[in-house]
């Protein structure tokens, strides 16, 4: 169940800036966004992030997941516009992703992190919304590809949560080809048997740690310079108890 705080969050962020919608919708009914699709972001498409959305009207909730990630996602797709904000666990700001719907269904705008706008990007997705959405249904899997949500076969592992303790990190993920300042996404939990575990990370060449966070959980966005390999360690003392390697390329 999604908060109330989140809903009203988004339609600030997102709701008073939407597209100005056509006089004449290209879909006479209510676009269907609902089931597991997936968002491609950036040049090529290289960050996937995939969505398994449930829809009410107009309104969307549901989950997301990318890398290890999940999600919590809220949206809207009234008249032709198309938006939805996904906050990731352990962040508290909204990345956005908003698009006019063309007559065919596809997706293809804009992308954004937080009320400020920052690190702006493209996407688009694969999968096209339905002209003509019923309450109570869903259109399924359009990925081809098994749900985190799927009955789970031998061998098969479900949902992006690891057992602890665990560190996990997002590719590095640069805008174009010429910045040379990326980012990243570090995840952790030591669990409950390590309440004092601390992350550290070599960089740069150096084979001395340096002290990153002083926290047995948790989550962070974190820079990436082009080039540079970074290896975060999860640890208790001087015990490993999981590591992690972002390389800047």
């Amino acid at each position: 169940m999604f908060s109330s705080i989140k809903i009203a969050a988004f339609f600030f962020f997102v709701g008073i800036i939407l597209l100005p919608v056509p006089a004449e919708a290209q879909c006479s009914k209510t676009w269907d966004a609902s089931g597991v699709w997936e968002i491609r972001q950036g040049k090529g498409g290289k960050r996937v992030i995939r969505l398994d959305l449930k829809q009410s009207g107009s309104g969307l909730s549901g989950k997301a997941s990318r890398d290890g990630m999940t999600g919590d996602v809220v949206g809207d797709t009234g008249g032709d516009d198309f938006s939805i904000a996904i906050t990731w666990e352990g962040f508290d700001e909204m990345n956005v992703y908003r698009a006019q719907v063309s007559a065919t269904g596809k997706l293809s705008g804009e992308t954004y992190i937080g009320p400020e706008k920052r690190s702006r990007d493209t996407w688009y997705s694969d999968q096209p919304l339905t002209c003509g959405w019923s309450p109570g249904k869903s259109r399924g899997n359009l990925t081809g590809r098994p749900s985190a949500n799927d009955t789970a076969k031998p061998g098969q592992g479900v949902g992006s949560r690891l057992a602890a303790p665990v560190l996990v990190a997002t590719q590095a993920y640069f805008p174009s080809p010429y910045n040379v300042v990326g980012q990243a996404i570090l995840q952790w939990d030591a669990g409950s048997a390590y309440p004092n575990a601390e992350v550290w990370v070599k960089y740069g060449g150096s084979r001395e740690r340096v002290l990153f966070v002083k926290q047995s959980k948790g989550g962070q966005q974190i820079e990436v310079v082009r080039g540079q390999v970074y290896t975060y360690a999860l640890m208790d003392g001087r015990t490993v108890l999981a590591t992690a390697v972002v390389v800047g390329q």
